[in-house]
């Protein structure tokens, strides 16, 4: 195969320090729905709890035939409203994302090319597409999580009977209850993007907007704040009612809905960038795989390839659909899962550095 005669942009310092800044602030939006989505389980699974101690007599009483049926109601009821907000916030989490990624791939694509008019608009008609497409792995965004809030109702229903039946402790009873709520997971904040510290002295930083046109205002300014703040949960883990020690603000539930939400959030990311670079008439790109130990034979022999070219050698990988369970058509990461991929703009020259001394990302985001 011809080495290609294109060349990525990310050997361009300035494209490179500015796609990882925004990357750490996209990972700060996305924790903070993370732990607003866990919140909302919190409060699901504790509801549970008191629920399931208020029927724990009637559900051991084999008169009572109904309550079963009662608490299964019940336990619907708090599955079916915890699904309804969890997926406001992902598709919230899905307006952001692109917005940043778009806004942001526009305003580095602009400094760069400074001879090409280049504006960056997403109104509030743009940003509702983004929010109600179909789901990155197939189907309605709400109707899957809705699937899984109710598998999840089943658990605990099918649980709490079987509990009933071995256990004459309330707080027995309980316990064992939690064995099927989703596992938890302890993760590290993601640092903000830093400030730089120190400038050129001869160069004043120019405070100027190279690509914005017109941004929703209104989600602009959610981003801005969910930024700048980080989410403080409102609600206790369930175990306390168990008297368990919690430690909400540095734990996750990892399950399904946790799974989708970071795929979602890395599609509206890549979706973003990508409409950017094709609004600014950059027409190919180039795939950039993490590659390391846990990197898949599947974006392993992307890497380094023109989009044009994975598409021409297709054909030579059609058993990876199995292999890898890809998504879509494996032409634009995410291709899975998981997928750690991104892709940066080809052209067959790396932009020069700006002869004008731009503000940061945190300070273009924040001002």
């Amino acid at each position: 195969m011809q080495k290609t005669k294109k060349l990525s942009w990310q050997a361009s310092p300035t494209y490179r320090n500015w796609v990882n800044a925004r990357n750490q602030a996209a990972e700060v939006l996305l924790n903070n729905k993370r732990q607003e989505v866990n919140d909302v389980l919190r409060k699901s699974l504790t509801n549970v709890l008191w629920q399931s101690k208020l029927y724990f007599t009637d559900i051991k009483n084999p008169q009572y035939d109904f309550s079963i049926d009662h608490f299964e109601g019940t336990i619907k009821n708090i599955m079916r409203s915890a699904a309804t907000e969890v997926t406001e916030i992902v598709r919230k989490l899905r307006k952001l994302s692109y917005l940043l990624a778009k806004a942001s791939e526009s305003e580095i694509l602009a400094r760069l090319m400074p001879d090409k008019e280049i504006k960056a608009k997403v109104d509030s008609a743009d940003l509702t597409n983004v929010a109600y497409k179909p789901a990155a792995a197939g189907g309605d965004l709400g109707h899957r999580i809705k699937i899984y809030f109710e598998k999840l109702g089943r658990k605990i229903v099918s649980q709490a009977q079987s509990a009933a039946i071995n256990n004459n402790n309330p707080s027995d009873f309980l316990n064992t209850i939690t064995m099927v709520f989703p596992k938890k997971r302890f993760v590290s904040r993601p640092r903000r993007a830093l400030k730089p510290l120190l400038r050129e002295a001869t160069r004043p930083v120019v405070v100027e907007d190279k690509a914005m046109d017109f941004l929703d205002p209104e989600s602009w300014s959610v981003l801005v704040d969910d930024y700048l703040n980080e989410y403080t949960p409102r609600f206790r883990s369930p175990e306390h009612i168990l008297g368990a020690s919690t430690n909400e603000a540095d734990e996750l539930y990892g399950w399904e809905v946790e799974r989708d939400m970071t795929h979602e959030f890395v599609q509206s990311v890549r979706d973003g960038e990508n409409e950017a670079a094709r609004e600014a008439g950059i027409v190919d790109f180039i795939w950039v795989a993490v590659v390391d130990q846990a990197t898949d034979a599947c974006c392993l022999w992307r890497d380094g390839l023109l989009i044009s070219e994975i598409e021409q050698q297709l054909d030579q990988h059609e058993d990876e659909d199995q292999e890898c369970n890809l998504d879509g058509d494996g032409i634009l990461p995410p291709i899975h899962f998981n997928c750690r991929c991104s892709i940066a703009p080809a052209t067959e020259n790396i932009p020069d550095k700006p002869e004008i001394n731009y503000q940061e990302l945190d300070e273009w985001l924040t001002n």
